[in-house]
């Protein structure tokens, strides 16, 4: 449902008029094609260009912040139910993917453990805390702040219930 993908953030000092934004897109391009962008933000299919591209724009005088996060394609976006804070999470990049940084959000299966489990109360207390929930053919899975992932397995717990991590 949900492919990691991997991401640097090109922070140019606003004082520093020798360096565009452009000239420095068509270089990390020479290095990878990327897989999307959103600002000075750049995504990756994978992390193997990631340390390359930090190198060369070091060298330039770029700094840099690399991330991991979730990507959600448009067509898995309409199968998503966003709660009120969805927007304070998602990175929404030109192509129509949505991003959600890994170091900020956590994803989660909630499974029953034994027959009189209640995934439905346990998810009703959660619901406040849920950035979105991702309906597909193996079940839901849950967006959260990842601040709160102890809270969820507490409340899991609570209702009979297991979080299975998935990011």
């Amino acid at each position: 449902m949900l492919e990691r993908v991997y991401g640097i953030e090109l922070l140019i000092p606003a004082a520093n008029s020798t360096v565009s934004l452009e000239e420095m897109l068509a270089e990390v391009a020479a290095i990878a094609p990327p897989l999307d962008q959103h600002d000075e933000l750049v995504f990756f299919a994978s992390p193997h260009p990631v340390p390359a591209i930090g190198v060369l724009l070091e060298r330039r005088g770029i700094a840099t912040e690399r991330s991991e996060l979730l990507m959600l394609t448009p067509e898995t976006l309409r199968d998503i139910a966003k709660s009120p804070i969805f927007a304070d999470y998602a990175i929404e990049a030109r192509s129509g993917n949505v991003y959600f940084d890994l170091s900020l959000t956590a994803a989660f299966a909630l499974k029953a453990t034994k027959p009189e489990a209640e995934t439905a109360p346990a998810l009703l207390q959660l619901e406040e805390h849920l950035i979105g929930t991702l309906s597909g053919p193996n079940g839901q899975l849950h967006l959260i702040d990842r601040q709160l992932t102890s809270l969820a397995d507490r409340v899991a717990r609570a209702y009979g219930c297991l979080t299975v991590w998935e990011a």
